[in-house]
């Protein structure tokens, strides 16, 4: 009878039964670690890791104060409109801001197929109150079928 193992290239020349009692020497760790200074020392390896959990920590924490911060002051509501004719509209709406600041609208007339026929900023503020209700007139290139407020922002400074 032929070996094939020897003939395939699998075997390592050894029969089965020889293969199969070969071992690896193990890799002994001296008692108490590794040497001292090979790898550095324990503060080492954890001191950038600390540094960068404390970075990431500042730095969600300032976005979140960033988007807390960056909410808008100014909040607006549609009340109503009235069409004055085929050449302007009229927006009710009512704006709340913290009392004594300005804040600038942008007023949109719209026609039937949502076209925007007309367009407006007015600067309403400064009110004795939170909530306080505008109306303001918006003139349209042709007939609009509503009026809305398309945004509101606090007031850049005093001309605004």
């Amino acid at each position: 009878m032929v070996d094939t193992t020897r003939r395939l290239g699998s075997g390592s020349g050894l029969p089965p039964a020889k293969r199969a009692e070969r071992t690896e020497p193990a890799i002994v760790t001296p008692p108490g670690g590794p040497p001292a200074g090979r790898y550095g020392s324990e503060g080492r390896r954890r001191l950038p890791t600390l540094v960068i959990v404390l970075l990431l920590a500042a730095g969600v924490a300032v976005a979140g104060w960033l988007a807390l911060a960056g909410q808008d002051r100014v909040h607006w509501r549609d009340v109503g409109f009235r069409v004055l004719g085929p050449e302007a509209v009229a927006v009710t709406f009512e704006v709340e801001q913290p009392p004594g600041e300005r804040a600038v609208c942008r007023l949109e007339a719209l026609a039937a197929d949502f076209a925007q026929v007309g367009s407006r900023e007015v600067t309403v503020g400064p009110a004795q109150r939170r909530a306080a209700r505008y109306t303001a007139r918006v003139a349209t290139s042709q007939r609009a079928v509503t009026g809305v407020v398309h945004d509101c922002r606090p007031a850049a400074g005093p001309g605004e």
